[in-house]
């Protein structure tokens, strides 16, 4: 669906092709691999959110594990 939209707004097939490897691709320029990167990490962290709702876990619940028990955002 998003490569039929990307050729109808007129990009260039090689750089669809490129897509894959987005990091190490000259076709991209800084800005464009920026957003691509914040792109992966946001959905990422949405991976582990639906892991999470999926398998009930409880927020913190793993904190003494991780080490994370004495973190504070203040």
């Amino acid at each position: 669906m998003h490569v039929k939209e990307a050729r109808i707004h007129g990009e260039r097939e090689l750089r669809i092709h490129h897509l894959a490897a987005w990091r190490e691709s000259t076709l991209f320029a800084p800005r464009e691999r920026e957003l691509s990167d914040l792109t992966f990490e946001v959905m990422v962290i949405n991976g582990w959110n639906r892991a999470n709702v999926a398998f009930k876990t409880a927020p913190g619940s793993s904190d003494k594990a991780s080490g994370f028990e004495k973190a504070s955002l203040v």
